[in-house]
């Protein structure tokens, strides 16, 4: 009797068995094809990010690489008109003519010092190093000239004055080169682009999300306060060609 019993629990508990519910092979390959497309689409987001930085970094490259290139022109014009009043100099070897040289070379320096602020009165601060003082030294500003050749393949934080509404306000500015500038509010509550007219630079703030939280992040970087990451930044608004 006790074998029959057992006989019958063990065919039970095998019909149990068989009735489970069985993982389906097709609903499994339908849930890791999902899976792939949902990764792949991901792939595809994040590459299409990264081509649209590269070019935007691209145009600023090549604008910094314009600029230097005309400020090493400029820079070759005052050694040639340097070279040119020494020669002048040695040739006539008189009062007069070291008199005549040096109105010369005056006459440059001035010069390179009138095109610098003009410069500077237009591009972000400390793009343009225009020389101390009002004086007529050449070699002051041939000084100057090189640096800010120099400043022009830089990416540099400074804290300047600007106007926002109308109103002064300190902050700290993010330029790259003299080509774009982003600026964040000392409490790091307000950021924006910069950009200069008439001789002020004019804050522009954005609205708050991707674009300022994306300043922020860059200028942390920049100050060295957070590991580097490609940021992607507003630009400022040029009329008739977009933003």
């Amino acid at each position: 009797m006790l074998l029959i019993l057992g006989m019958v629990m063990n065919a039970w508990a095998e019909a149990q068995s068989a009735d489970a519910p069985r993982s389906d092979p097709a609903q499994t390959a339908l849930e890791s094809i999902r899976a792939a497309n949902v990764a792949r689409s991901a792939a595809a987001t994040e590459a299409e990010a990264w081509r649209n930085e590269r070019e935007r970094l691209e145009a600023l490259i090549e604008a910094n690489a314009t600029e230097a290139q005309r400020l090493r022109q400029e820079l070759e014009e005052v050694e040639k008109e340097g070279k040119v009043a020494a020669t002048e100099t040695a040739r006539l070897g008189s009062d007069v003519s070291l008199q005549h040289a040096r109105k010369i070379l005056d006459t440059a320096g001035n010069e390179v010092r009138q095109r610098l602020a003009a410069l500077a009165a237009v591009l972000p601060p400390g793009a343009v190093v225009v020389p101390a003082g009002t004086g007529d030294d050449l070699d002051e500003a041939v000084h100057a000239l090189a640096q800010s050749e120099r400043s022009a393949a830089t990416l540099s934080i400074e804290v300047v004055p600007g106007r926002l509404d109308g109103q002064e306000m300190v902050v700290k500015l993010l330029r790259v080169s003299g080509a774009a500038a982003w600026w964040l509010a000392m409490d790091g509550r307000r950021a924006g682009v910069a950009t200069v007219s008439t001789g002020h630079l004019i804050l522009t703030p954005v609205a708050e999300g991707a674009d300022a939280d994306a300043i922020r992040r860059a200028i942390t970087i920049t100050e060295g306060r957070q590991a580097g990451a490609i940021m992607v930044l507003p630009l400022p608004h040029v009329p008739g060609g977009g933003s």
